[in-house]
């Protein structure tokens, strides 16, 4: 019903206006992957059918629940594990904290996302963590 409901546009998947152009930007020289409690044909239905056209082809992978939860840092060590690298070399955005945490926990260097319509991020993130507003404030790490 999904997956016909996209391909159909009934259904468009959300994408912030920064996100296209920085993905586009830095998939040139390093690889995307994505992370969602949705399952990995969920993923792809909403980035091929995105407000912003279709973005699958700007990703190099996806991971879902089957790597194991996001809350658990374990996930993380398994997803650098799959993606051949160490956890130190991974940059994970998300706008939960519980997540950040997991992932600081592996290893991994974290941003924590801030979009209007989110939940605020707490004191202890704010003070925890870098947040960023836009996902044009990465590309200085890389370079580009």
């Amino acid at each position: 019903m999904l997956k016909n409901a996209y391909e159909n546009d009934k259904m468009k998947g959300h994408v912030y206006p920064d996100v296209k152009a920085v993905v586009e930007r830095l998939s040139a020289t390093i690889p995307i992957y994505t992370y969602s409690s949705e399952p990995v044909l969920a993923q792809k239905l909403l980035f091929s059918h995105s407000t912003d056209g279709d973005i699958t082809p700007l990703l190099s992978g996806y991971f879902d629940n089957s790597i194991g939860f996001k809350f658990d840092s374990d996930s993380y060590r398994k997803i650098a594990s799959e993606m051949g690298v160490p956890p130190e070399s991974i940059l994970f955005l998300t706008d939960s904290e519980r997540e950040a945490r997991a992932a600081r926990a592996a290893g991994c260097e974290v941003r924590v996302v801030v979009r209007q319509g989110n939940e605020a991020p707490s004191d202890a993130a704010k003070q925890d963590f870098q947040l960023i507003s836009s996902f044009n404030e990465i590309l200085s790490l890389f370079n580009s």
